[in-house]
């Protein structure tokens, strides 16, 4: 028996946290996407990463955008690294 305001426990990884950012920035609301999860009769029981990559085209973009933001950040810290060693 399933209460009204009670829903699943969801546990989210970095990653899947880091693909939900850009949805939620764009103006959807992860209240809306944790919905449409719980209603999705064929990803309700699956990971949210499956979910999103069905769900949200641009998921595979987000991806490549935050490593290229991660490689940006790091270059700095490359480049003292190799000063160092140097």
């Amino acid at each position: 028996m399933q209460m009204p305001n009670i829903h699943r426990l969801l546990f989210l990884s970095a990653e899947e946290v880091e693909m939900l950012e850009p949805i939620v920035r764009d103006g959807r609301s992860l209240r809306e996407i944790l919905r449409e999860k719980e209603m999705d009769d064929d990803y309700k029981h699956g990971s949210m990463k499956n979910f999103l990559y069905a769900r949200y085209q641009d998921v595979r973009n987000i991806s490549a955008e935050l490593q290229a933001t991660f490689e940006r950040a790091v270059e700095p810290a490359k480049a003292y690294i190799q000063t160092e060693n140097n």
